[in-house]
C-alpha cells in the first residue's frame, strides 16, 4: 500500500467543519484496520449493532486512485451506500477521503480520521466539511459518527484477539 504524507495533499477541514472524538479501547493499528479493512469492519459492525448490516465493503487505500463504498441494510430491507475517493493516507494515524452518501444529495463532503494512542486505547478524531443540505444534515452526520464512534468501542474489543491481530497486520493491496 502506497501512502502519501504530504500535508498539502489533506484540504484543511472547513470552519464549520462537524469535529467528533471518541476514545476506543483497542490499539491504534487495530482502530485504523477496523475502518479500513471490509472483512474486519463487517465483523465488529455485526459484534456492536443488531438494527442494520454491513453487506458489502470495499477499500483500495492506494493514493491518488484509491476508492472506498460501504453497502448496508436495515432490518426493514431499506439499502444504503457510501462512497468515496481515498485523498491521504498514512497508516495508523490518518485516513483522509470524500464522502458520498446516498442519503444526501449534493456534493460530496470530506472526512478526515485522525487516530492517537491514547492510554491504553486509541483517540479517533472525526472532522467533515463540506456538508450541503443545513442543519439536519450536520445534525444527522453527526449523530451518525457519534453511533461509529461508540459502535466502534463495543463492537472492535469483542472481535477474538487472534483474529484482530491477524487481519491488522494482513496488507490486502500486497
Amino acid at each position: 500500500m502506497r501512502s502519501r504524507t504530504k500535508q498539502s495533499s489533506t484540504p484543511r477541514p472547513a470552519p464549520d467543519a462537524l469535529q467528533f472524538t471518541s476514545t476506543i479501547p483497542a490499539r491504534q493499528e487495530h482502530v485504523f484496520a477496523g475502518l479500513t479493512r471490509p472483512d474486519l469492519l463487517k465483523l465488529w459492525m455485526s459484534l456492536a449493532w443488531t438494527g442494520c448490516s454491513v453487506t458489502a465493503a470495499y477499500f483500495n487505500l492506494t493514493v491518488p486512485a484509491g476508492e472506498f463504498r460501504i453497502e448496508s441494510e436495515e432490518k426493514s430491507g431499506k439499502r444504503h451506500y457510501v462512497t468515496g475517493r481515498i485523498l491521504d493516507v498514512e497508516p495508523p494515524r490518518l485516513i483522509s477521503f470524500t464522502w458520498d452518501a446516498d442519503w444526501v444529495r449534493g456534493e460530496a463532503s470530506l472526512v478526515t480520521l485522525r487516530l492517537a494512542p491514547a492510554g491504553g486505547g486509541t483517540r479517533l478524531s472525526i472532522e467533515h466539511s463540506g456538508l450541503g443540505g443545513g442543519t439536519q444534515a450536520r445534525e444527522q452526520h453527526l449523530a451518525g459518527w457519534m453511533q461509529i464512534g461508540r459502535l466502534l468501542a463495543i463492537g472492535l474489543p469483542r472481535v477474538p484477539a487472534a483474529v484482530l491481530q491477524r487481519m491488522s497486520a494482513e496488507d490486502p493491496h500486497a
